[in-house]
């Protein structure tokens, strides 16, 4: 049976769904970042490390950021944050930051571009009933930091695997986060 996911609650005000490229797998949601007009181009920041020259990585201080800029307005969207997204960061201890993890590098690909359109892809298995969350009473649950959460934001935001690919001006893709969050 196909579970029809929901955006993840950070992400819901600045994509739209976005069908194009391989079938979307059970369980999966897909979207495409946009600014308000409906502009897709974005500059890319980041705190943590590049493995093999794209993927962003874990850096010294805690797990990776990932932020989108837009080129004329300079607003900011934070696409991932491993210390906060995805089940681990809501809900176990063991990757929590230990520093500040400012997202400051620009990301540029291998053709040296800096402005993408941005996909960003989530697998959410933990999308399932109230029975299978560890609620509370009161119908909440409690995050690792200890703040309180209704069901349906738990159920949206505590995905397994997150992927976010960029494609530059001459369609040029690169997956820049693959990370397995469960």
């Amino acid at each position: 049976m196909k579970i029809s996911v929901p955006a993840p609650t950070h992400l819901e005000k600045h994509t739209t769904s976005y069908t194009g490229g391989r079938r979307l797998l059970d369980h999966e949601w897909r979207g495409q970042l946009r600014d308000e007009a409906g502009g897709v181009q974005w500059r890319i920041k980041y705190y943590g490390g590049l493995l093999r020259k794209s993927l962003v990585v874990s850096g010294e201080n805690g797990p990776a950021v990932v932020v989108a800029e837009h080129p004329g307005t300079g607003e900011q969207i934070v696409l991932f944050d491993g210390d906060r997204h995805g089940y681990n960061g809501m809900f176990v201890d063991w990757r929590e930051a230990t520093g500040d993890r400012v997202p400051a590098n620009i990301y540029r690909d291998k053709d040296g571009e800096e402005l993408f359109s941005v996909i960003i892809s989530v697998y959410n298995g933990n999308y399932r009933g109230d029975a299978e969350l560890d609620l509370d009473d009161d119908g909440m649950a409690t995050l690792r930091d200890g703040t309180r959460v209704d069901a349906e934001t738990a159920r949206r935001d505590s995905y397994d695997f997150l992927q976010i690919i960029l494609t530059n001006a001459a369609g040029h893709q690169t997956t820049i986060v693959e990370e397995e969050l469960a």
